[in-house]
């Protein structure tokens, strides 16, 4: 599935001064589509639902999915940046929400964070 498919068609202009700005544009344009994506809760937070946080430990943005199996838990991303957020959270609703379209729990390992801990 397109990453705009359900979203406006987005344009900007490379900037050969400033190569960052395409990606802050990107990133403004992905907080639009993530408006009903999983929250952003503080590290301290006690998840139940699906959410994103960024870890200061880990360095890292990491993803809550509940789970009747394991228990649920935390899965590390690979986003790195604190200005991930919109990514993060875009991510986490692909990896742990259920929309009906082949996302839910897979069958031999449960939840994401069970595939997770099978791979580790």
């Amino acid at each position: 599935m397109s990453l705009f498919e359900r979203g406006p068609t987005v344009a900007f202009v490379v900037d050969e001064v400033d190569r960052r700005r395409p990606f802050e544009a990107l990133l403004a344009a992905l907080e639009i589509l993530v408006a009903d994506a999983p929250p952003i809760v503080d590290v301290e937070h006690v998840a139940s639902d699906v959410c994103v946080r960024f870890s200061d430990n880990a360095g890292r943005w990491q993803a809550y999915g509940p789970c009747d199996e394991c228990g649920g838990g935390w899965v590390d991303m690979i986003l790195d940046r604190p200005d991930h957020a919109p990514l993060a959270r875009l991510t986490a609703g692909r990896l742990f929400v259920d929309d009906g379209d082949g996302h839910e729990h897979d069958e031999r390992f449960g939840s994401m964070r069970c595939l997770h801990c099978a791979m580790r």
